[in-house]
């Protein structure tokens, strides 16, 4: 009774699973082929040696992945005892059988005795959390370039699609969401990009003249001057209520909806003065052209 030499079992990314044997000494082993060469029966038709498969698996699959089978011969009636190395698929985690409670890390113990029946071992892959962020953008007021407002750090299931919240932004409208499913490398950057809205200011201008209307991104900030009218003088703006919004020479205003203001004048009034009354002198001592009496009314 002797012990096998150790079989690697080699995994696509390079991890190595090592299955020692025991019992009595196992059939040529196939390199190629990956497997003992088929064991023959005894006299009494009891096999000399059983099969065991290792496989790894992703999901519901039924077939291995690539590099991903690997069978062996145990003697019949005999022991397998191995630590297998799970490998890493980047964005999985691996289950034993149809186990999705427990992921299983590092190495599995693998303890069989007296093997009399083929045995299959499946690790499944199933996807794992991983991480990934969303990325609120609003456009900029003066140019088409994005600012991120808001940024969210989470995590999801690899291949998933991520969670994208319906945020409502006042004076912007959501033109772009990426619909990319999370990738298994934690590199998912989803973007939500969001445009201004447009806006009218317009200005009634009573008959006046001097300030134009104005169509412009929500948030866009502008300077409006007092207009101009003939023979009037400038009282203020006025909002759509009849409300002074302000009388001062330039007003700066910040567009966030559609607005009317309205201008209102008020009429020059000229005074000529041809006549004054003259109190408090003495007669003669105004320098009019002639001698004017205490009270009375002159002409200047």
């Amino acid at each position: 009774m002797t012990s096998s030499p150790e079989v690697a079992l080699l995994f696509e990314q390079g991890t190595v699973a090592s299955l020692a044997y025991t019992g009595a000494e196992p059939l040529a082993y196939n390199t190629s082929a990956k497997a003992y060469s088929v064991a023959p029966l005894a006299e009494d038709d009891t096999p000399t040696s059983v099969l065991v498969t290792v496989q790894f698996v992703m999901g519901n699959n039924s077939a291995p992945i690539e590099n991903g089978l690997f069978t062996y011969y145990v003697p019949y009636n005999g022991s397998v005892s191995s630590n297998i190395i799970i490998p890493t698929v980047q964005g999985y985690a691996a289950y034993l059988e149809d186990d999705r409670t427990t992921p299983v890390t590092g190495t599995y113990a693998l303890n069989k005795t007296g093997v009399t029946d083929e045995t299959t071992i499946t690790f499944r892959f199933w996807p794992a959390e991983v991480s990934y962020k969303v990325l609120y953008m609003q456009q900029n007021v003066s140019d088409d370039g994005y600012t991120v407002v808001r940024t969210d750090n989470l995590v999801g299931l690899t291949g998933s699609d991520p969670v994208v919240e319906d945020v409502d932004y006042e004076g912007f409208v959501q033109v772009w969401c990426d619909t990319d499913v999370i990738a298994s490398d934690g590199s998912t950057v989803i973007e939500v990009k969001y445009d201004r809205l447009y806006y009218k200011m317009l200005f009634d201008l009573d008959g006046g003249y001097g300030v134009q209307p104005v169509y412009a991104r929500y948030g866009t900030p502008i300077s409006v001057i007092n207009p101009s009218k003939a023979g009037y003088i400038f009282l203020g703006w006025y909002d759509e209520n009849g409300e002074l919004v302000t009388a001062e020479t330039s007003h700066s205003l910040t567009v966030k909806e559609d607005r009317t203001f309205t201008a209102k004048f008020e009429k020059k009034v000229s005074y000529k003065c041809d006549y004054v009354y003259i109190f408090g002198y003495n007669d003669s001592e105004i320098g009019a052209t002639g001698p004017l009496l205490r009270g009375e009314l002159a002409q200047m």
